[in-house]
């Protein structure tokens, strides 16, 4: 497997602490979009390009924008299913 060097001074960010906020609160915005920050929620609504801006608006540069699906929280085992 082949990997490029990152660029001089930077810094991957993994989004844990968006993953965190997920796990922990995204059962309350099933079928929603949301822009998280950090562990912040920043808003939430039907219109991800709307949080974007709306994120941007608020000087986040780069928002965590991401659709709580239906089944959040739901156990995955697709792949018995084949």
């Amino acid at each position: 497997m082949f990997f490029l060097p990152l660029a001089a001074g930077f810094e991957f960010n993994h989004r844990s602490a968006e993953q965190a906020w997920l796990e922990t609160h995204g059962h309350g915005y099933i079928g929603q979009w949301v822009a998280l920050n950090g562990g912040k929620l920043i808003s939430h609504g039907p219109n991800a390009a709307l949080l974007r801006d709306d994120a941007r608006s608020q000087g986040v540069e780069c928002p965590f924008v991401v659709r709580v699906p239906v089944d959040f929280g739901t156990p995955s085992a697709g792949w018995l299913l084949t």
